[in-house]
């Protein structure tokens, strides 16, 4: 039988990865026990030290400002063939 896939969403609105609003957006996401997370406009260290992560180059269309990411992705497992780019064009 196969396993049903729980992800987790949030836009984070470029909350610090320190802050209070980030300690309560993790306890609320991890609460659930997601096996994929999607942040959107988080720090590339959000999520850092609690799983495995991937993000978006820095370069997706806005000022390059620091750790910055439109988007992080977490897994409970190893990502594989990853592609931070996509298509050039």
């Amino acid at each position: 039988m196969a396993k049903n896939l729980s992800i987790g969403t949030w836009n984070v609105a470029w909350r610090k990865p320190l802050s209070s609003a980030a300690m309560t957006i993790r306890q609320r996401l991890f609460a659930a026990d997601p096996d994929v997370v999607c942040l959107t406009e988080a720090d590339a260290n959000f999520l850092e030290n609690s799983g495995h992560t991937t993000a978006a180059v820095a370069d997706y269309g806005y000022p390059f400002l620091g750790n910055r990411r439109k988007v992080i992705l977490w897994s409970k497992a190893p990502w594989e063939d990853i592609d931070t780019v996509g298509d050039a064009e």
